[in-house]
Parts: C-alpha cells; structure tokens; sequence
C-alpha cells in the first residue's frame, strides 16, 4: 500500500543529512529513501538505523523517466522530494510526481546559481535566508515556501553551515507539517528585483593576492573555503611562495593575544622552516602575517604547506 506521508532524500553533501537526522522523530512522516552518489563518503549510522534504504546512482542519468532511480521514487509514491545540496538537474518527469524542493541559502532573487553561501562571503555580507524553494526549470527561480534569516559571520565556513543546518531542519519540519495539512503554499520570488546569479567557485577562486587584495576580502576568501565536508567541491584558500603553497585554514583580522607575529615575507622554504612554522602557527603559538593591498594585515592561525598550487590544482 502506498504510504503517502513519506518523502524521498536526495543528497551526497554532510550538512544536508544532517538536517535529515533532525527530521527522523516528526510523527506522521518517514523517510522512505536516501538517494545519493556511488562516491558519497558519509557515515550512515544513524539513517540506517532507523530503517532507511539508501540507494546508490550516477545522478546524471538515473533519475531520468524510465531509469532504476526514478523507478524506485515513483514506487514509492512520496508525498515531497527533498534535494538539499543536489548538484544536478532534477528532471521534469520526477518533479510532476509530487513538490520536489531545495533548501537555497539567498536573498532571493538575489544569491541566486552556484556557491551561494562562499560567494555571499565573498561578497562581504552579513546575513542570508534559508529558503524551501520548489525546482523550477530556471535556475533557482522557483517559488519560496519557507525561509528563515541565519548569520555568515564566523572565522570559518562550518559555523556558518552549522546555522544552516539548524535553520534547514526548522523550516522543513514546518514545512512538512503544513504539507500534511494542506497549508503548504508556495509564494513567488519578488519580480521587481533584478536577481544576481553566481558562478560555481572554482579552484583559482581561492588562489590568494596579497597584492590586489584588501585584507577584508583574503580574510573572507580564506572563511569562505574552509570547509570540512568530506564531499565538498571546495578548495582552501591559498598562496604561493616559490615552489611552496600556505594553505590558510583559518584566520583573523586582529593579532591574537600573546602570540608571535611571523610576517610571510620571512618565509624561508629550505630545510625544515617551513615546516616548523606550520607547526607552531596550528598550535597557536604564532601566527603568520600577510600585508594586504590596502595596507592592513590578515593572521592567518590554521594552516598547511604543500607544494606550490596552480590554479587548476
């Protein structure tokens, strides 16, 4: 028999099961499949305990009409299909089966595309809404059912995404609710504001130039591409010396207390320096500092050295 409150989960990004894992005790509704990629790397603990199947696809073809993904949403007959974090377009047979949404970070119409809480960091902005947004064929066009307002403030990206794991589960545990009371109504995106779209960040986007750069920005870039998704597309920032990559993991705009200032300038990357300086930065006993174009300076407190990076690495 057909269970008409259940709904099907697609996604291979960590905060997006998170917020799954949060939704699992509302009573009336269960999650009836997991659908994620072959290469997902996340711990599934939690789901298959309760039950859940979790099926495997190549995202690019198998939710297609007629393919062994679709086959297997459609036989189950869900009442909403969740794609938090999908990166792939959905296709227009699975969304006639029932609302199929997305939870976009944006000031929509603004924010709308690819990256969108990096670029909104990058961009220098305070605070985004978390929105439940139907798929429609336009990108991030379609209309809004749910949104709540989250902070980007933080020194790395996971704080943010933490918020909009917390916001993420909010707004969908009403938004399921009012589905099942048959409240749930989708509101257009403001048509008399012009939208923005974004690019994907790619990997030169997180290449660092201290030259051309205001400090603000470097310590934004390096922020917004910190990420510890082990299915993140995201790169950490970075900045070259010679044959020698900084990888900057985490950083501050203001000199931590105590802690030895070491300018990147002084870099010497023969023997074991480097190295060492790595090593006494994560344990915060020094801090690395890089004169930005503006003339102020960024810390950086958490980081690696690799080899020098290209822009394609």
């Amino acid at each position: 028999m057909t269970d008409h409150r259940c709904f099907v989960w697609c996604t291979y990004r960590d905060w997006s099961f998170q917020v799954l894992e949060a939704l699992l005790d509302i009573e009336g509704w269960r999650c009836a499949l997991v659908v994620t990629t072959h290469d997902c790397r996340y711990d599934f603990a939690v789901i298959e305990a309760a039950g859940i199947p979790i099926k495997r696809i190549d995202p690019r073809t198998e939710l297609k009409a007629g393919a062994s993904g679709f086959a297997a949403i459609r036989e189950l007959g869900p009442s909403a299909i969740f794609h938090y974090g999908w990166s792939w377009i959905v296709p227009e047979a699975l969304c006639r089966l029932c609302p199929n949404v997305t939870l976009h970070p944006g000031k929509l119409p603004r924010d709308r595309g690819g990256s969108p809480i990096q670029n909104q960091i990058r961009n220098g902005e305070a605070w985004t809404y978390v929105n439940i947004m139907e798929l429609a064929p336009g990108l991030d066009e379609g209309p809004v059912y749910l949104r709540a307002r989250i902070s980007l403030a933080g020194d790395e990206a996971d704080a943010v995404w933490s918020r909009m794991i917390a916001g993420g589960a909010v707004v969908t545990r009403k938004f399921l609710s009012d589905l099942a009371d048959g409240r749930a109504k989708p509101e257009p995106q403001d048509a008399t504001v012009a939208p923005t779209i974004y690019k994907r960040v790619a990997p030169a986007s997180a290449r660092l130039d201290p030259a051309t750069q205001t400090a603000r920005f470097i310590y934004d870039v390096i922020r917004a591409h910190n990420e510890t998704d082990a299915n993140s597309y995201v790169r950490p920032a970075f900045l070259n010396f010679g044959t020698r990559a900084l990888i900057a993991l985490r950083a501050t705009l203001a000199p931590p207390a105590d802690a030895r200032i070491i300018s990147a300038s002084d870099f010497v990357w023969n023997g074991e320096g480097p190295f060492d300086l790595c090593y006494q930065v994560n344990n915060g006993d020094a801090v690395i500092s890089i004169a930005a174009a503006d003339g102020a300076n960024v810390f950086v407190t958490r980081c690696r050295i690799r080899p020098a990076l290209t822009n394609q690495s």
